[in-house]
């Protein structure tokens, strides 16, 4: 009889140690180290067996769940791909609402053409302005104005009015024609201490000519005058006559021209 059938006939003697010293964990030996579960024991089954001739085996796979990157790469495209409808839906909306504009302002009854075209006219038109003010230039002629020198509640005895403009842009001046009418009882003399055109920006313009020197009149009697201003206005701008008689003090309220 060999040994191994003289163990299995006598089990008692393998537990025995000095024997064969590999005795001791014969009853383990197996392909995959675990031991069977005895029955009415309350020790519960694991299949690992930590023992020093096995590797600590790696946990399932399903203790931990790990999010592969092919399902983070999903997920990019599918927030992309929302991205990228919710955008071509809002530029097709604001297409939309454009069409329905144009056709609304393209068929109103009031010929209303939108804000575009006026705004577009109205820099025409600026620009155009812009473009023709330096070359605006006076034409030559004489000015009918009609107007008389008023002083408010002063008791003037000589009427001051201004009959004509004359535009001489050959001369580069203003000729002025003065009508002085004395409608008091008695001799007047007097002169004009000043008589001169003011512009927006302060500059004054002084007259020369009939004004400058004493005039003496009879009661009833017109005289005509003539005074010149050696400049050409700007077109466009407005210009205050400043008067004031020198003999009686009187000083004429001011008078705008614009040329």
């Amino acid at each position: 009889m060999s040994y191994q059938e003289q163990r299995y006939d006598h089990p008692s003697h393998s537990s025995k140690s000095g024997d064969y010293p590999h005795q001791n964990i014969s009853e383990d030996v197996s392909s995959t180290f675990v031991k069977p579960h005895h029955e009415g024991s309350s020790q519960t089954f694991t299949p690992y067996v930590f023992s020093p001739e096995t590797a600590i085996p790696p946990p399932p796979p399903y203790m931990y769940p790990q999010y592969s990157f092919q399902s983070k790469r999903k997920r990019g495209y599918i927030i992309a791909i929302v991205l990228l409808t919710l955008m071509v839906i809002g530029l097709g909306s604001l297409e939309i609402v454009q069409l329905t504009g144009n056709m609304l302002r393209t068929n109103s009854p009031y010929g209303f053409q939108g804000s575009n075209q006026s705004a577009t006219t109205s820099a025409q038109h600026a620009t155009a302005h812009f473009k023709a003010t330096p070359v605006r230039t006076f034409t030559p002629g004489t000015i009918k104005e009609n107007i008389t020198l008023g002083c408010g509640v002063c008791d003037d005895p000589v009427l001051t009015t201004i009959n004509t403009i004359t535009i001489d842009t050959t001369n580069l001046r203003l000729v002025w024609s003065v009508k002085l009418f004395n409608h008091s009882g008695a001799r007047q003399i007097d002169y004009f201490h000043d008589f001169s055109l003011q512009d927006v920006s302060g500059n004054t313009y002084v007259g020369t000519g009939d004004l400058n020197t004493p005039f003496s009149l009879s009661a009833g009697q017109i005289e005509l005058e003539t005074e010149i201003f050696s400049f050409l206005p700007r077109p466009g701008v407005s210009y205050t006559l400043i008067a004031r008689l020198g003999g009686s003090g009187i000083t004429f309220d001011p008078v705008q021209f614009t040329f």
